[in-house]
């Protein structure tokens, strides 16, 4: 991992968890040459997540991480190989009329700490939209799939008592 740079990487906290669906949204998509890897499990400090999107394509709350002291987003660091990569993550994140990259610093579940691009809603127009369950569903998915805790999902979803 110490001769990726910046650049290459992106923090996923959401949907592209789940790697098989965006692999199946790429193809729909076109953007069959779209690569993104799982490089490490990591945490996101002095945030939360939040449903304070809401996706037409998603018939609901979709994930956001919003700046909340004292909390923690858990995600994966993802390495983007490429320009279609970045162009799909783009693509699907509605980057840059919805969502904003912003860099931002991690820690591994190793210790390391590194920087990586976030996906950020630019202007949030509601504290929280109820998600479809299908969505979520989705997201714990990937969630299960790294060996990630569900409850702070399912706290930000409120289908669980803060």
């Amino acid at each position: 991992m110490n001769d990726l740079l910046p650049k290459d990487l992106y923090f996923a906290y959401g949907s592209n968890l789940n790697v098989p669906e965006f692999r199946s949204w790429c193809q729909r998509n076109g953007f069959l040459n779209a690569f993104i890897e799982p490089i490490v499990v990591a945490r996101l400090s002095g945030y939360a997540l939040s449903f304070s999107h809401y996706s037409r394509a998603r018939n609901g709350g979709a994930l956001n991480v919003v700046p909340s002291e004292n909390e923690y987003v858990d995600g994966v660091v993802f390495q983007v190989p490429g320009p279609e990569g970045w162009a799909a993550l783009d693509a699907k994140e509605g980057f840059p009329k919805r969502y904003q990259k912003e860099s931002l610093s991690l820690k591994t579940d190793d210790g390391k700490d590194l920087l990586a691009w976030v996906y950020v809603v630019k202007e949030p127009k509601c504290d929280h939209y109820p998600p479809h369950s299908d969505y979520v569903r989705v997201v714990q998915d990937g969630c299960r799939t790294f060996k990630m805790c569900e409850k702070r999902l399912l706290k930000a979803a409120r289908l669980t008592s803060p």
